[in-house]
């Protein structure tokens, strides 16, 4: 299960603290965002299993050949687009109905000190100075630094544009870069890792944990039960699930997180992140199905997408206020 979706199927899922519990007496505690992700009103509605961090990835070769230093901020980013741009190889943030969009948005956002909903859980912040710079952002990027091919991408696709040597910057999983790896194409060598960006308010950086879930109306609860204890909690055979892909499936427990995985390929050694704050999406509010529910209606990357084709940043902010509020007030 992806992120917060056990929120949403709370009343559906076992309680399955159980095996967190054993996990995290063999493990370490999960990290935050595992927690964030499936931690549901005190039980565990889903086990954590791994986690993948949003960073930078970049084309390195083309970097050195042109002189560019690798980004520290947001607004270094701009700076260097406009370059990457220039020589035919734009940067690629997806501007579009899918999750890439909100992981890099919800980035963006959080380190402008904008929120969509404040941490009382209940208060919708999203119009706000803080949400109008993060528009005017994207706006001048979108224009200067991308193509209008991002505003309907998918998930892939900007994976595809680094991969085909298109695109020269993405803000993505390590995956991009296992694909081009093990596929040996002729971009891999070319590409490598840095941090996500930074902004006015610091550095955040969107987490994506993954938890197993087990169904109340399923015939075989307790064998599920036995097999993710088996999957999880014999370590030969978690170790070997981390590994086998390739640097994505990071570790989600903190007695792991020196684990083996780190140290097959030097360009995942970002993947460390001694000091990152790791959210999911809806940081700063607590996770909730209501959170969940704004997040699955796309209203970050649709907001974004109206501001950047031409609505004014006071009025896609607007729009995007009373979505939220419906949804909160749902």
């Amino acid at each position: 299960m992806r992120m917060h979706v056990p929120w949403l199927y709370e009343q559906q899922l076992v309680d399955v603290s159980d095996l967190v519990s054993g996990l995290e007496k063999q493990y370490g505690k999960a990290i935050g965002s595992g927690y964030e992700a499936a931690y549901v009103h005190g039980a565990w509605r889903a086990v954590p299993q791994y986690h993948t961090v949003f960073l930078s990835a970049y084309r390195e070769d083309l970097f050195k050949k042109a002189g560019l230093k690798t980004p520290n901020t947001w607004e270094d980013l701009y700076t260097v687009g406009k370059e990457l741009k220039k020589m035919g190889n734009p940067i690629g943030i997806p501007i579009s109905q899918n999750f890439d969009s909100i992981s890099t948005g919800s980035a963006v956002m959080w380190c402008y000190g904008a929120k969509e909903v404040d941490k009382d859980g209940k208060t919708v912040k999203i119009n706000a100075p803080q949400t109008a710079e993060v528009i005017e952002w994207y706006k001048k990027v979108y224009r200067d630094c991308m193509e209008p091919e991002v505003l309907s991408w998918t998930d892939a696709s900007n994976n595809e544009s680094l991969q085909q040597g298109k695109a020269g910057w993405i803000h993505n999983p390590v995956s991009a870069y296992i694909v081009a790896r093990d596929k040996k194409l002729v971009t891999a060598d070319g590409i490598n890792h840095h941090q996500s960006l930074a902004g006015p308010a610091g550095r955040h950086d969107t987490d994506a944990p993954r938890s197993i879930g087990i169904w109340k109306f399923g015939k075989n609860v307790d064998a599920a039960k036995e097999w993710i204890g088996y999957r999880l909690g014999k370590k030969d055979v978690y170790d070997e699930y981390l590994m086998s892909g390739g640097g994505f499936n990071q570790p989600i427990y903190t007695k792991m997180q020196d684990h083996p995985v780190f140290k097959t390929d030097p360009q995942l050694a970002v993947l460390k992140g001694e000091g990152v704050q790791y959210h999911t999406y809806g940081y700063p509010a607590p996770a909730s199905d209501k959170v969940q529910l704004i997040t699955n209606s796309f209203i970050l990357p649709n907001m974004l997408a109206k501001a950047v084709t031409g609505t004014s940043t006071k009025d896609a902010m607007a729009w995007a206020e009373n979505e939220m509020k419906k949804i909160m007030a749902g």
